[in-house]
């Protein structure tokens, strides 16, 4: 029996096609019934056709508001192409991964601007926060690596470590300014998707979001970046 339950490292099938039924598509788990509950009916699924994205904010019955999460998705048949001529790299013995922001070549606007680092930027100030109760309502980031034709690894829960604002250059030679974000994966073993169902349930207060969330995770959002490097894979 295929169960919801998302390895660090494992297969997964992504389509646009938001089939929440079937577990496994072309022998790989499919993400859509890895992240829905069909018994428990929520907002809008996660997403990964951008390379950043997050379901809308929740605001639960104790008035507090969180997002459920954010992905990060990397296409690594793109990298060093004229569209994304950045590489995103993962360092597994360090549990670190360098992930580039979504401004793109010829872009007139601030990269603070482009819709996935603002989401990430907002993100990053929930996880720098000295506020326990910041960081519980702050969105896991879920980082995934994509090849063709939809079969991807999910690298794992990842908080934000570091922002730094770049100069990044084209494929045509031109330069563009960018954000440059350090992510720490944590080392969460298994990841229950029951996590993020109860997340993005309104229903469902933040203090109860932590009953099926990875210890690492809680550890965190108790101690905060003094505790996130012995939190950290490969540490």
């Amino acid at each position: 029996m295929t169960t919801r339950l998302m390895r660090p490292g494992s297969s997964i099938r992504y389509t646009k096609a938001l089939d929440t039924v079937s577990p496994l598509i072309d022998g790989y788990p499919n993400f859509h019934w890895l992240m829905n509950d069909p018994e428990r009916p929520q907002g809008a699924l996660p997403r990964l056709e951008k390379g950043i994205d997050a379901p809308a904010a929740v605001v639960d019955a104790y008035d507090e508001v969180r997002r459920p999460l954010v992905s990060c998705r990397t296409s690594t048949h793109k990298a060093g192409t004229e569209t994304t001529p950045w590489h995103d790299r993962y360092d597994p013995e360090t549990g670190t991964i360098t992930y580039f922001g979504d401004n793109k070549p010829g872009s007139m606007k601030p990269a603070a601007d482009a819709p996935g680092n603002r989401r990430l930027i907002e993100t990053a100030e929930l996880h720098a926060s000295d506020f326990e109760s910041d960081r519980a309502v702050a969105p896991p980031v879920l980082a995934f690596s994509f090849g063709r034709k939809g079969v991807g690894t999910f690298l794992g829960v990842c908080v934000i470590d570091n922002i730094t604002l770049v100069r990044q250059t084209a494929g045509d030679g031109g330069l563009f300014s960018n954000f440059k974000f350090e992510l720490a994966v944590l080392d969460t073993g298994i990841v229950d998707p029951r996590w993020f169902d109860d997340r993005r349930d309104p229903w469902t207060s933040t203090e109860e979001c932590m009953r099926h969330a990875p210890m690492a995770w809680r550890l965190w959002v108790e101690a905060g970046s003094e505790a996130l490097e012995e939190l950290r894979a490969g540490y």
